[in-house]
């Protein structure tokens, strides 16, 4: 593995299109209907755009347009649907009583740049509260010290290029959900999926180690897509979370021009009790003006380098939420089964959230709400550490309270304690538990300790 080429890339998945309105669509741009709520019902959208065209005296679909068609997503996450038309369909869509917008489908594109490194140094930092003292991310002398529940029974959906679910470092893990994009179904031909979805629960280079990965393609095979298949594929988790019934996360290394369809979807699963985390951005702008990350429904997420400097492309702001490691992470490659390399980007800090989430699930042997899980990683959080953050932007690093062993005599006891009661407290404090609850619970932990240890 020492001689194999590792490949950095900036590889936050940005758009090159601003938003337009109805107005400003050129001929055959795709573009998204949301509806009002119970205006119109999920079997009849294609009856409805007919009716529409027909009340504009516009000719009937095409063979194109009728193959462009995205009409059976689930109305309780996204009430609408998206395919290609002319402006003046579009505009009749948008003179309806029944639609409340009609936005551009985007298209997304990943930039990369290349070195040549090594070091999972990122798992060490989400583990100790304290900056690294003296180190250097080329180098493999890393630690990282979490409870061995590790995420298991919590499936994370990763929404990107798709997974290399054969790799070894998930262990039999990762399954293939679904393809909404263009390429090659049920594979990862672009890589940048595969090692987001190493960073939240590979064995060796995970935070939730024993997480489920299940992989959502919604980019095509040349690192672009359309918002469209990003809904679908959330239409997909929310569908496939109502049958399972499993604590689940929605991975989000994507962020395009604000849009209020991608930022209603991911509210919607948000409703569901889903986690969305995201990346914040890679363009060193205010996230205000990306969607999902200005969504008050998500957990948006910054980078931060190894000396804790905020990323030098990392975006800012009042919706970013929390920062975590995105500098010279070394996760999955998808060019064979135990192929390695390393990447910069938000892309990278928010798979690290996403795995601590279902850390910390499994951690509370219970899940929480979205807004509550959002508290708790605040409460948990490193507060202060971050270098070069602007004023208006909250200086808290992910950090797992990571567990530490105590030991003590009383009597002819010796007493283990693992100090996961930092986590608990501030948790407990989190629900609104009086400091009395938190004490108790810390009290019951000695006693367990001591009969265990007796």
């Amino acid at each position: 593995m020492s001689k194999l080429l590792i490949w950095t890339c900036l590889s936050m998945v940005s758009l090159t299109l601003a938003q337009a309105g109805s107005n400003d669509l050129l001929p055959g741009d795709p573009v998204i209907v949301r509806f009002h709520a119970a205006r119109v019902a999920s079997d009849s959208r294609r009856d409805w755009i007919n009716n529409q065209l027909n009340k504009a005296s516009l000719p009937p679909l095409n063979d194109i347009q009728v193959s462009s068609l995205k009409t059976g997503w689930d109305t309780g996450i996204f009430d609408g649907f998206a395919g290609q038309f002319t402006p003046e369909a579009a505009r009749a869509f948008a003179a309806s009583a029944d639609v409340a917008y009609v936005v551009p489908d985007f298209r997304t594109k990943i930039s990369d740049i290349t070195v040549q490194n090594n070091a999972p140094w990122g798992l060490q930092r989400i583990s100790q509260p304290d900056r690294i003292a003296g180190g250097d991310p080329s180098q493999s002398t890393f630690t990282y010290t979490f409870d061995d529940s590790a995420g298991e029974g919590v499936d994370i959906y990763v929404l990107d290029t798709g997974v290399r679910i054969s790799h070894v470092d998930f262990g039999g893990r990762a399954t293939f959900g679904a393809t909404f994009s263009r390429g090659v179904p049920g594979q990862d031909i672009e890589g940048h999926g595969t090692h987001v979805a190493g960073i939240a629960a590979g064995a060796v280079h995970g935070v939730a180690k024993s997480a489920n990965i299940i992989a959502v393609k919604v980019m095509d095979d040349d690192g672009t897509g359309a918002t469209s298949n990003i809904i679908a594929g959330i239409n997909f988790v929310a569908t496939n979370v109502a049958t399972t019934n499993r604590p689940s996360i929605i991975n989000l290394s994507i962020t395009t021009p604000a849009s209020q369809a991608i930022d209603a979807a991911c509210a919607a699963a948000v409703s569901r009790g889903i986690h969305v985390i995201v990346a914040a951005g890679n363009e060193n702008v205010d996230a205000a003006q990306t969607s999902p990350a200005r969504s008050e429904s998500v957990i948006s997420v910054g980078a931060t380098d190894i000396n804790d400097n905020a990323a030098s492309f990392s975006n800012f702001g009042q919706t970013v939420d929390i920062f975590a490691p995105g500098v010279s992470i070394i996760s999955l490659g998808n060019e064979a089964d135990d192929a390695i390399k390393t990447l910069d980007g938000t892309s990278m800090a928010a798979p690290m959230v996403s795995g601590l989430v279902a850390y910390l699930i499994t951690l509370q042997q219970q899940n929480v709400s979205p807004p509550q899980m959002k508290v708790s990683l605040q409460n948990l959080a490193s507060k202060g550490k971050i270098l070069g953050l602007r004023p208006d932007t909250i200086n808290h690093l992910a950090f797992n309270g990571k567990i530490k062993f105590y030991f003590q005599t009383v009597g002819h006891c010796s007493i283990r304690l693992q100090a996961q009661v930092l986590v608990l407290v501030l948790l407990l404090r989190n629900q609104a538990q009086p400091f009395s609850n938190s004490k108790a619970l810390f009290l019951q932990l000695i006693t367990w300790s001591a009969h265990s240890q007796h």
